[in-house]
């Protein structure tokens, strides 16, 4: 009974193998994934981008408000 069992694992094991094996010869899914982690990736650096640059906007913003505002008090 032992033999059988042991034949049953090897199987199991090798039948498993084969299935890693295939799969990481796969390369059909490889391309979606990178075009994900560029799209993302550019995300971020838009997001840093705008933020900074809505920052640096606010800025100048401020200083022509105040700029104004000094103007208008005698």
């Amino acid at each position: 009974m032992r033999h059988q069992d042991n034949l049953a694992s090897i199987d199991k094991s090798s039948a498993l193998s084969r299935f890693f094996k295939r799969l990481s010869a796969d390369q059909r899914g490889a391309s979606f994934v990178e075009y994900v982690i560029v799209v993302g990736l550019v995300a971020i650096v838009c997001i840093m981008a705008f933020g900074n640059f809505g920052k640096a906007i606010n800025k100048k913003v401020e200083e022509q408000t105040g700029k104004i505002s000094d103007m208008k008090t005698p």
